[in-house]
């Protein structure tokens, strides 16, 4: 008789399944019983992996590859690495085996582990599930607080960390400055927790915020927060290894707007995916906990200013959960911008755009910007490129990148739009409204004949409106205010500057004279002729 073992592996791209299959094959020259008694088992391994936003641990739960491992009869072992999607390998006894299937991570961390029990019968195939879950045991958890340092004298802070079977208050420590505090600890239980953090300056609210935090077992979990009022004789053994680390659900909001008016209610819906069976739903504002279901209704009795809203979803287990938010402002006053376009002299260019206040009473003081195009937002980290130098150079940052995304949309491209927002402080009475605008690629007899790309159009142009409250008299037209270079144009008049405004308008909508640096008769091809009206509403 003749013993024969050996190693298959096979990989299959595209299927995020593994097998492995562990075997003996016994060949006889004649019909008799084998007495060595070897059997196999076979191994699957299959990921279902999402993402969600949360206070994650400082590790890498993303299961690399696996370990198989086990023990049998007469102490007999087996023990196999899995990087790859398949392996065979061979030789088992018949009898009780113990097989333990252990997750590792793209750095060789256990990060989950799973195991049982099964019997390897002759001629027989058996067989049997495994799932890998994390591993259980303590994790540390530290959060960082802070605000504005002459917004509260008193700082407060209620926090709770809590699940179904889990709740802690947590004591922070205010920090030596005044406006920061910090917690921390490292006995908390492995699994997801509900964070809800209120400010307050004394006993009147400031603030609050709803989070979703993970532990995982010898991990810290960091959270910063910024407070802003804001065959014959064979036999076989099948183990079927589920992978279950309990990754985030992800979970998502509908019917929600960047602003909404005081009178006026904001239906919301959220839906969670990722785990079987019914989820529960938790809705926060601010940090306070305000409504359970998968639907909330934000009403008409919230005061004017910024909320933050919060739903935390929870699987029918408990083991799994996700977070989404909505940023979202409460008003009176609603501003609107009507764009009618009118006309290019190239179809190849876009046009890209920027609407945003300032006050008129103090100076040149922002307000708020009421919308921004979503072209000119490349990086939650700021804007980039050379589009828009003016209000790139000195109102691009006068935001936070939170509430620039609040007012950040579509890109209208050559064609008729309408953008409407609140106005953010009520006791401004008398404002500015500008417009600053640019099409690629429309060159005219100043700005073309370079080589650089970026000179082979005119410079970006800037409308504006001046708006009196109590005066007002019905829709303002918003007027040719001026136009600016970016830094390939810029110098190309004698005198400009990047992101300074020019108010010679004739560069932008006369002819050279004999190419010579002297205005003619109006230039059909002016950048301003894409603009058929600009129309500021206020309600």
């Amino acid at each position: 008789m003749n013993n024969r073992a050996g190693v298959r592996i096979l990989v299959r791209p595209g299927l995020a399944l593994a097998i492995i299959s562990i075997f003996s094959m016994v060949a006889c020259t004649i019909p008799i019983l084998s007495t060595s008694s070897k059997g196999s088992v076979r191994v699957s391994i299959t990921e279902t992996l999402s993402a969600a936003s949360a206070i994650q641990p400082d590790i890498n739960t993303t299961p690399a590859s696996y370990t198989i491992s086990g023990t049998g009869p007469n102490s007999a072992t087996i023990s196999q690495d899995l990087t790859g999607t398949s392996a065979t390998i061979g030789s088992l006894a018949i009898g009780t085996w113990t097989i333990t299937v252990n997750a590792r991570n793209a750095s060789g961390t256990v990060i989950g582990s799973g195991s049982s029990t099964v019997t390897v019968a002759a001629g027989s195939v058996s067989s049997l599930s495994i799932t890998v879950v994390p591993l259980s045991g303590d994790g540390s958890l530290s959060l960082n607080l802070d605000w504005p340092s002459d917004e509260i004298t008193s700082p407060v802070i209620q926090a709770t960390l809590s699940n179904s079977g889990f709740s802690r208050t947590l004591a922070f420590t205010i920090g030596g400055d005044g406006h920061s505090a910090t917690y921390s600890a490292s006995d908390i239980p492995a699994g997801y927790y509900t964070l809800a953090i209120s400010l307050y300056d004394g006993t009147t609210k400031y603030d609050g915020s709803a989070a979703l935090v993970r532990i995982w077992a010898g991990a810290s979990s960091t959270g910063s927060f910024t407070f802003s009022r804001s065959s014959p004789s064979t036999g076989s053994v099948d183990v079927v290894v589920a992978v279950n680390l309990n990754d985030p659900l992800t979970v998502a909001i509908s019917g929600g707007a960047a602003y909404k008016k005081r009178d006026e209610a904001m239906s919301l819906s959220a839906t969670a995916t990722g785990a079987e069976g019914t989820y529960s739903y938790q809705w926060y504002v601010n940090g306070e906990s305000r409504g359970t279901g998968s639907a909330f209704v934000f009403d008409a009795s919230w005061a004017i200013g910024d909320y933050q809203i919060d739903v935390i979803a929870y699987s029918a287990d408990g083991t799994q959960a996700g977070i989404a938010t909505l940023s979202t402002y409460v008003g009176v006053t609603e501003l609107s911008v009507t764009f009618d376009y009118g006309v290019s002299s190239t179809s190849s260019g876009n046009n890209i755009y920027a609407i945003w206040i300032e006050d008129a009473e103090d100076g040149v003081s922002f307000v708020q910007h009421l919308y921004v195009c979503e072209r000119l937002k490349k990086s939650v980290t700021g804007q980039t490129g050379t589009a828009l130098p003016y209000w790139r150079t000195n109102y691009s940052t006068e935001e936070s990148d939170a509430n620039i995304d609040a007012v950040t949309g579509a890109t209208v491209r050559s064609a008729d739009f309408t953008v409407s927002g609140l106005l953010r402080d009520e006791n401004i009475r008398k404002f500015t409204v500008y417009v600053e605008m640019d099409r690629s690629f429309e060159p005219n007899d100043w700005f073309t004949g370079a080589t650089s790309s970026d000179l082979n159009d005119q410079p970006a142009l800037l409308y504006s409106a001046t708006v009196d409250r109590d005066d007002w008299n019905g829709d303002v037209q918003l007027s040719f205010a001026g136009w600016s270079p970016n830094t390939a144009q810029a110098g190309t008049i004698s005198g400009t500057s990047v992101g300074a405004l020019n108010t010679e308008t004739r560069y932008i909508t006369n002819h050279k004279v004999d190419d010579t640096p002297t205005f003619g008769d109006a230039d059909t091809n002016s950048a301003t002729k894409m603009v058929g009206s600009l129309t500021f509403h206020l309600e």
